[in-house]
């Protein structure tokens, strides 16, 4: 079954997961399956898919499953197109990490000198054509947006 909005370029698509680890694959099922019905390049099919796992797994293991009051983590996610791009909004009620302002690190140095983890942030910021975050009442909120080539 292919969920897709009125039209192949537009549309907008909300679901709530627990911060769980079959949460991630549950969430990034349901973005892969709204992505396949919409007219994407490859490259923009890539760029989504790689920035969701990135931004829900994350939010997930840096978590453990937990939002900042001990409560379990939930994550809040909006898959919106338009003609000339798609966002992916993820939020989640866990500690404040602002995306935006973390360095990114680099693999640039020998691999056997390289640390594992950590270089995710850069990946998110090099795939996304603009990345945008903001604390709110909830938690944290991540906007990716990747532009449609004219």
């Amino acid at each position: 079954m292919t969920i897709a909005g009125p039209d192949p370029s537009g549309g907008e698509w909300r679901r709530t997961f627990d911060g769980e680890r079959e949460g991630i694959r549950l969430s990034l099922a349901w973005i892969e399956e709204i992505a396949q019905g919409l007219d994407l390049a490859e490259d923009q099919f890539y760029a989504l898919r790689l920035c969701a796992e990135e931004l829900i797994t994350n939010s997930v293991l840096h978590n453990a499953g937990r939002a900042r009051n001990g409560d379990r983590l939930h994550l809040r996610l909006t898959l919106a197109a338009q003609a000339d791009r798609v966002a992916l909004t993820v939020e989640d009620n866990g500690a404040y990490f602002d995306i935006v302002s973390a360095p990114a690190k680099t693999a640039d140095q020998p691999l056997d000198q390289l640390q594992p983890g950590g270089l995710g942030v850069g990946l998110v910021k090099r795939f996304a054509s603009r990345l945008d975050y903001a604390q709110t009442e909830f938690g944290n909120k991540v906007v990716a947006a990747f532009y449609r080539p004219p």
